[in-house]
């Protein structure tokens, strides 16, 4: 039997070496296959059942008030819960992952989607709205799970060179989700009195599709070498996805990051909010995230729809397929001005926009009666798609996980992602109410929370583009601040006490 070293050494010699190393970072048949497949069955039904069920609202209410009493907080919990459910299974992924791997755990996953779609379609046929609020929950559980594992999965097959362009991907595959959810909300398609259930339900495909598809995909190589310890699996996978034998350099580089993570501290989530050279990144992590989702951007994507129709939008579903338009090409754009302009900068861009048409946005809808004011509302919402886009839409992401090291990291990202799932669901829940009592004045509170994020961002967020983990964390180490103030893009810094 060949050993070890034989195995992943393989056909390699000196002559070859370069060559096989480029071919080795290429989008390669079973990568680019394995991307699909994680794309279409996990990333999608993220943002398809985040947008779903924008369209049918009034189609809903209007099926369950036939049959009995249906208020419209009640319709909120529907929608909300959904966030709860995410809430659950961001906290749960990357404990699955670990213990059962990502493909396995991928594929178990499927079960609660198909769970879900099945309760919330068989709702209309049973005339019962709690089974709807059960699988709004229960496919949020599956899209929780699915934003905490396929992120993971997708970085760990691609080589170095492309493991930014794959969590670009990732993000595509949310946003085209949003997209298909509002085309399909349409009235000529299934958003009628008699297709909301089939819109619903239709949550099943993807989770179909990736039973179907995702066995065939290459196991996680780093989970195989570096959890697992099985070095015959990883090389194989590796031949497999690199579409090379020799892939001595991926299995040397996992060997490395190996025998580091043997020494490297894990920090449970006490330590982060008691060490105080951990305290000021976990803060700037969950205001990031309370930004991305109090900034209101949910409030448009769940009620975009009778957000139009209450101003006198006509078409308003069709207005609202625009936003999904617009966010698959901003989210494109945002992925080249991400690494020219910098994550602060893009911040600070995005958020400043976003108070901007906040009060366009108002001004229209406190003068709806004027003549074009109702075109000036639905451009107003597009342009503030626009700027979430670039800025809050993905950075939040990006710069929490820049600011720690290994050791805090998983449970810096896992407190973060339930503050983000968490500030969903009291949007989600509260936005309804809010619009009720505060209309045409609804979007000012959003105004003030922005304009809050903008000043948090503009004195204490650093600028991480470009600049070592390393560096990034030792600016929050040492002395006695608790608090560390960063003007401009090269991150001068300021220290000052907070009493």
């Amino acid at each position: 039997m060949p050993d070890k070293e034989a195995i992943a050494k393989g056909a390699s010699n000196p002559d070859e070496e370069s060559s096989k190393r480029v071919k080795g970072g290429k989008l390669t048949f079973w990568l680019a296959y394995a991307t699909l497949v994680c794309i279409l069955g996990s990333s999608f039904q993220f943002g398809y059942n985040t947008s779903c069920i924008n369209a049918p609202e009034q189609d809903i209410k209007t099926y369950f008030r036939s049959i009995g009493n249906y208020s419209d907080f009640e319709w909120s919990i529907a929608v909300a819960i959904f966030a709860i459910g995410g809430m659950i299974g961001a906290l749960a992924g990357p404990l699955f992952a670990n213990r059962f791997g990502r493909k396995r755990s991928l594929l178990a996953n499927n079960g609660l989607a198909i769970v879900g779609a099945l309760l919330m379609f068989l709702s209309y046929f049973a005339k019962t709205s709690p089974l709807l609020t059960v699988g709004r929950f229960v496919i949020g559980i599956n899209c929780g799970m699915n934003t905490a594992i396929a992120p993971i999965y997708l970085s760990e097959l691609a080589p170095i060179h492309l493991r930014g362009s794959l969590g670009t991907l990732n993000q595509f595959g949310i946003v085209s989700g949003l997209l298909v959810g509002f085309i399909f909300g349409l009235k000529q398609v299934l958003g009628t009195s008699k297709g909301w259930q089939y819109l619903l339900g239709f949550s099943i495909l993807p989770a179909v599709f990736q039973l179907v598809t995702l066995p065939w995909c290459p196991n996680s190589p780093r989970y195989l070498l570096i959890e697992l310890d099985q070095e015959l699996q990883a090389v194989e996978a590796l031949r497999k996805l690199r579409a090379t034998d020799d892939v001595t350099e991926d299995i040397n580089e996992m060997k490395i990051e190996r025998d580091r993570e043997a020494t490297t501290e894990h920090v449970s989530v006490l330590q982060l909010f008691v060490r105080r050279d951990l305290q000021m990144p976990l803060l700037i992590g969950c205001v990031m995230m309370m930004a991305q989702q109090l900034g209101g951007i949910n409030a448009v994507l769940y009620y975009s729809t009778s957000i139009f129709e209450k101003v006198g939008v006509p078409e308003s579903r069709v207005a609202t397929t625009g936003i999904g338009v617009v966010a698959l090409v901003f989210t494109a754009i945002a992925v080249r001005l991400v690494e020219v302009l910098g994550r602060r900068t893009l911040m600070l861009i995005g958020l400043g926009g976003m108070f901007l048409f906040y009060t366009v946005m108002t001004i229209a809808f406190c003068f709806e009666s004027s003549t074009g004011m109702k075109y000036v509302a639905v451009v107003a919402t597009l342009t503030l798609v626009v700027f979430f886009m670039i800025g809050p839409g993905a950075i939040p992401w990006f710069i929490t996980a820049e600011m720690f090291s290994q050791g805090p990291r998983p449970a810096a990202c896992a407190v973060a992602a339930t503050v983000n799932w968490a500030t969903n669901f009291i949007i989600g829940i509260a936005f309804p109410s809010m619009q009720v009592a505060l209309y045409p004045y609804t979007f000012i509170v959003f105004m003030a929370l922005v304009a809050i994020f903008w000043t948090f961002t503009f004195f204490f967020v650093p600028e991480t583009k470009g600049r070592t983990i390393e560096d990034i964390t030792d600016h929050f180490r040492g002395g006695d601040s608790r608090c560390v103030m960063y003007r401009g893009l090269r991150g001068h810094r300021q220290e000052v006490n907070l009493i």
